[in-house]
């Protein structure tokens, strides 16, 4: 699809972000709730357990990539 016809249909791109589509669904989550589809309680639970589960994500990469880099420096430092 082109980026006009996105446009005049209102299609917008996704995000690859987790945190910013969950900031999206807190911005827009009406139609959801259109037919009750969904209540507003599972659409809030939804978002606080994926907001925990993400910051624990993100704490764990950020550890993991810490170790990385440390044990990369150390094996460089073997063969100087």
């Amino acid at each position: 699809m082109s980026e006009e016809e996105k446009k005049s249909l209102g299609v917008k791109d996704l995000n690859n972000n987790l945190k910013s589509s969950l900031q999206d669904l807190k911005d827009d989550h009406e139609f959801l709730l259109e037919g009750d589809v969904f209540s507003r309680e599972v659409i809030n639970n939804y978002i606080k357990i994926t907001e925990k589960e993400a910051e624990k994500l993100e704490r764990s990469s950020n550890f993991v990539s810490k170790y990385a880099d440390r044990s990369r420096q150390t094996t460089i430092s073997r063969f100087l």
